[in-house]
């Protein structure tokens, strides 16, 4: 797996913003193996087995480089995950007051 996100050095948490922490992070490039969905072995974490915890803020309809799947996969990687969407597609958003409440809460 990626080295930033194993071992004694690992973060506590991560921000993800726009899905940037996804499971191409934990799976080498022509590693072997059949796709995600597909039976077979596989490399890397499945369903909720990363601990971590993680705010992930995305654009989950329309953000203009990822489809709508790729953020549910990787959300669903994490068991302790916040998600906070936006509709300002692949930006850095300017929150609401609702939004910016379950950011602070995370942090918390």
């Amino acid at each position: 797996g990626d080295p930033r996100f194993t071992g004694p050095r690992a973060p506590r948490f991560g921000v993800s913003l726009s899905g940037a922490v996804n499971p191409g992070h934990f799976e080498a490039v022509g590693g072997g193996g059949p796709p995600r969905d597909c039976l077979g072995p596989t490399a890397g974490p499945h369903a909720r087995q990363l601990r971590m915890p993680m705010l992930f803020l995305g654009d989950f309809k329309q953000d203009s480089w990822y489809p709508a799947h790729r953020f549910e996969s990787t959300l669903d990687l994490y068991a302790d995950a916040v998600r906070v969407e936006h509709a300002q597609r692949h930006t850095i958003p300017e929150l609401s007051s609702e939004a910016g409440d379950k950011v602070r809460g995370f942090f918390r």
